[in-house]
């Protein structure tokens, strides 16, 4: 690139007009204060990872000073609480049972006619490529019917059939409704109550799947309805089964998408 110079044209009549002392220096600081300023903010955006959570997922959130009730201080990352439910079989399941698993969750009601049909073939598809993975005994899948009075351990039993689900490895939990309501509430953050005037259904509730780590710590939403969440579900999954293995924690601890 060649440097244009502009020159002053030059007169017997025209005088040369002195440089301020100061101006330069002040022009200068205040550059460098500029330069600075956009470095950090770049710097920002760039630990922010990628995405944001207007399109459904992939922004890496990391932990700062301020941290909303049930995140961890030491990680940034949402802590569930522990939790006992009752899974299809009819025994007692929760976060005993899921310790040191890295598991994904999602939330449906088998007389849904809205989005939960197509979250459980989701759901199955994954199940599906995660029977080929050398570490599928690591791995659970968890579906919680958000409509526990209607949606029973028998209920259940018939929609996992139906869905194909391995017993050992894809569980269907149910409770009371305060149970499974104030865990997705409280625990997941995620919306959950009644809409008696809803098309489909009696009940409105998240569509995200959640990855969550054996120490029961959310590692990222995943709007598996809009086109690459399911594989990106996936490649974040194997990471963290993989660091697990390894005995290392994935570095940064970050956390993908948002409830």
């Amino acid at each position: 690139m060649t440097d244009t110079i502009f020159n002053t044209p030059a007169g017997p009549s025209r005088k040369q007009r002195p440089v301020r002392r100061g101006v330069v220096p002040a022009i200068a600081l205040s550059l460098a204060v500029v330069s600075l300023v956009t470095t950090a903010l770049i710097g920002l955006r760039l630990a922010g990872g990628r995405g944001g959570p207007a399109d459904g997922g992939g922004e890496l959130l990391a932990g700062g000073p301020i941290q909303p009730v049930g995140v961890s201080d030491s990680t940034g990352l949402i802590q569930l609480p522990a939790f006992d439910l009752t899974e299809r079989s009819g025994v007692v399941f929760g976060t005993d049972q899921l310790h040191g698993k890295v598991w994904v969750a999602n939330f449906i009601f088998t007389r849904c006619s809205g989005p939960c049909p197509a979250m459980t073939s989701h759901m199955a598809q994954l199940h599906d490529r995660l029977r080929q993975h050398p570490d599928w005994p690591r791995i659970r899948l968890v579906t919680f019917s958000v409509d526990p009075q209607h949606d029973t351990p028998d209920v259940l039993t018939e929609y996992a059939r139906w869905a194909k689900a391995d017993p050992a490895r894809w569980l269907f939990l149910t409770g009371t409704r305060d149970q499974v309501w104030q865990l997705i509430r409280n625990g997941f953050k995620l919306p959950i109550g009644e809409d008696t005037a809803g098309a489909t259904g009696p009940i409105f509730h998240s569509q995200k799947f959640v990855l969550v780590d054996g120490d029961s710590q959310v590692r990222g939403f995943y709007d598996v309805l809009e086109e690459g969440q399911l594989d990106a579900l996936q490649a974040d999954l194997h990471a963290l089964v993989r660091a697990s293995i390894d005995g290392v924690e994935a570095a940064p601890p970050t956390q993908a998408g948002s409830p």
